[in-house]
């Protein structure tokens, strides 16, 4: 990390802007007052379940539904003649939770075992399977169905998803489809606008990962720019207690899901506790901290990382406490926005850090849109 005090202001970001050339991390400068924070990018994503056709589904975490987007049909899909496993593919649909998860939708034979499974391949090699006992059953046009989902990154959204079953060693037809597709489908059909935006602010997002993470750059997900004006002034972060020196620093992971990781300084032998609550007062999660192996003023440097934060939540200011004996060492709030702000002060003397800022826009407008679904559905 690169964390000093004792530097000024135009020290500490040069030497944060050279740490941006030198890490293949590409770690940029959260730098608030005397704390400097040692950013690590990375994109992410985790999410919820929700079926098919039902309505928007509740999470207990939150109370607020999940947008789930409608299904298209499926695009020249096997036939149940075709198939040695003798599922049939009914259709997709897409659940944007904490992460970005697509479903498929296949009607089995009655004897298909338990055990049976759906199998996922990524271009990356990335091969996942999902048996037919772990997914969810669903009607869908008087059919039962089972939907077998599959998590892909932001900046996976054109990458080619091929499924396909394994049943008792046999494997069935492969099915290829992508997020873009589906995204495309929703765009071009008579479906509700909040989910045209959602669908058109996701694509935006997905192509400046692309652009941010240098993956795929020649097929991007979207092209346009975001619509956000990067005013995060109100997301900088507050901190009280009687050792707010003891704050370190903050850094933003991206990718596979979305959270924040806080460092602080604790004194040795000091026996402290760290929690998480989306907001001050309500009910709180204890967070497990982590020895860096690092000291600063002669204190242990440890970190804690926030549970996953949806897209449609990236606008929270969630507060981590740190405390020693029930007493407040350091309450933080601390969003992802507040990350954000750090990095449009720095996109202004670096034009290194703007795929960054840009990524973080488009993340601002796909919040909004994610809201707005929800409020909808």
């Amino acid at each position: 990390m690169n964390h000093t005090k004792q530097k000024s202001w135009p020290q500490r970001l040069l030497a944060l802007l050279a740490a941006v050339v030198l890490c293949a991390a590409l770690p940029a400068a959260a730098l608030a007052e005397e704390n400097t924070a040692n950013i690590q990018t990375q994109v992410s994503e985790t999410d919820e379940d929700i079926p098919w056709a039902d309505p928007p589904q509740s999470t207990p975490e939150t109370g607020w539904p999940d947008p789930a987007v409608p299904t298209p049909p499926p695009q020249d899909p096997a036939t149940p003649e075709t198939a040695q496993t003798g599922e049939h593919l009914e259709g997709y649909s897409l659940s944007l939770g904490e992460a970005v998860t697509i479903y498929f939708y296949v009607t089995l034979p009655e004897d298909t075992p338990q055990d049976a499974a759906m199998q996922f391949t990524l271009p990356d090699s990335t091969v996942t399977q999902v048996a037919v006992a772990d997914a969810k059953q669903v009607e869908v046009n008087g059919k039962s169905c089972t939907a077998f989902p599959c998590q892909v990154a932001a900046k996976q959204l054109t990458d080619d998803i091929e499924a396909r079953m394994v049943v008792n060693g046999k494997y069935g037809p492969v099915y290829t489809y992508t997020v873009k597709d589906y995204l495309n489908y929703l765009l071009e059909h008579d479906y509700p606008q909040q989910a045209k935006e959602l669908a058109g602010t996701l694509l935006v997002y997905g192509g400046k990962a692309q652009l941010y993470f240098g993956y795929r750059t020649d097929a991007l997900a979207g092209t346009a720019e975001p619509n956000s004006t990067a005013n995060w002034g109100s997301y900088q972060f507050e901190s009280s207690g009687t050792q707010t020196d003891d704050y370190y620093g903050s850094s933003l992971l991206l990718e596979p899901i979305i959270q924040i990781r806080h460092y602080f300084m604790v004194p040795d032998g000091a026996e402290c506790t760290f929690t998480f609550a989306w907001n001050a007062g309500e009910p709180e999660t204890e967070l497990q901290p982590v020895d860096t192996n690092t000291r600063f003023d002669g204190k242990k440097v440890y970190y804690v990382v926030t549970p996953a934060i949806a897209f449609r939540r990236a606008d929270a200011m969630p507060v981590v406490a740190m405390r020693q004996n029930g007493a407040d060492l350091c309450i933080l709030r601390y969003g992802v926005f507040s990350y954000g702000d750090m990095v449009r002060a720095l996109a202004a003397v670096d034009e290194s850090q703007l795929p960054l800022l840009n990524l973080l826009r488009a993340l601002d407008d796909l919040t909004t849109a994610a809201q707005r679904y929800s409020v909808a559905g």
